[in-house]
């Protein structure tokens, strides 16, 4: 049987497993087959690590102000998470701080390696010069913010883009 595992820290005791082999052959273990119980348990593991960027890269960094197509691609190096990767959000951080939306979504799950976020430019978005902010969520729900006024950097940066 196929079960949804919960977000929380849990054990589940194992009662019943169902194995076949390459012939074919079926084999049923555990108190829900009526067999013996199989003394196994799963236990979860906290989500203690958050996700971390090692590096960032932008492609391009410089787009006009009317170029509203353009997919903006923001490259990072993900590593140190016990929960992979799979939601974003970025925002261009004006000189005066303000946040400006630029992306949010679902993430390819990523447990470490490069992660690619795409997006157009934002509407309205005045010629300037824009630092790049990314928050990442894990699955667990914890999530980590880089390059924030105040905030944590994104190594290697500040990154930015230049609207034209």
């Amino acid at each position: 049987m196929n079960y949804d595992v919960p977000r929380r820290v849990f054990t589940c005791h194992v009662t019943g497993v169902i194995i076949t082999d390459h012939a074919g052959n079926v084999a049923l273990y555990g108190s829900e087959f009526g067999a013996p119980e199989t003394g196994l348990a799963i236990a979860s593991a906290p989500d203690t690590v958050l996700p971390e960027i090692d590096r960032a890269r932008l492609t391009p960094t410089t787009i006009p102000a009317t170029d509203h197509f353009t997919d903006i691609r923001l490259t990072v190096n993900v590593s140190g998470t016990t929960a992979g990767v799979n939601g974003y959000d970025l925002y261009l951080i004006d000189s005066s701080g303000q946040r400006i939306p630029a992306a949010s979504g679902g993430a390819p799950l990523t447990f470490g390696g490069p992660l690619t976020l795409s997006f157009p430019l934002p509407s309205g978005v005045a010629p300037g010069a824009y630092t790049i902010a990314a928050r990442l969520s894990d699955q667990a729900g914890k999530s980590s913010s880089f390059g924030f006024p105040n905030g944590t950097p994104i190594p290697g940066g500040p990154v930015t883009l230049t609207v034209a």
